[in-house]
């Protein structure tokens, strides 16, 4: 029964009376993870931290190596690059922020940023006076839009 709950488990996301969280168990996997020795390792991680992504400002700048090491046909080379990925990753998601819900008729911020390597973005609002995250965004450009 879900009636007069103050916090509700939903799909991975704990769901409070004020905003919303990643589960604290899975944030705990992703910060006792350990350092990938392979290809599969690597992708597994990543799927679990993209999943909750909309909790980390720029996820895709931060990912960036990671998301090198796994492009076709890329051989597997953990570098002190994948290593600085992994870990900034692992503190971003672990040190995540509880988003604020969208409501109709609220002033809605929308912040946006471009990189030479990717675009992110902030969507906030005013809650309590103080500016509140709902959603971050961010997504890495293809060869084809970074020489444009």
């Amino acid at each position: 029964m879900l009636i007069f709950k103050t916090q509700v488990a939903f799909l991975g996301h704990l769901v409070l009376e004020h905003g919303i969280d990643p589960m604290p168990d899975k944030l705990q996997a992703i910060k006792d993870w350990p350092t990938p020795q392979c290809l599969r390792y690597v992708r597994a991680f990543y799927g679990l931290a993209s999943y909750y992504r909309r909790f980390v400002k720029e996820f895709a700048i931060k990912s960036k190596a990671l998301t090198r090491l796994m492009r076709k046909n890329a051989t597997f080379c953990w570098t002190p690059e994948a290593q600085q990925a992994f870990d900034s990753l692992k503190d971003a998601l672990c040190n995540a922020v509880t988003l604020a819900f969208p409501s109709p008729g609220q002033t809605v911020i929308l912040d946006t940023y471009a990189f030479d390597v990717a675009c992110s973005g902030i969507l906030s609002t005013y809650v309590d006076g103080a500016e509140r995250p709902i959603a971050f965004m961010s997504r890495v450009f293809n060869s084809a839009q970074r020489n444009y």
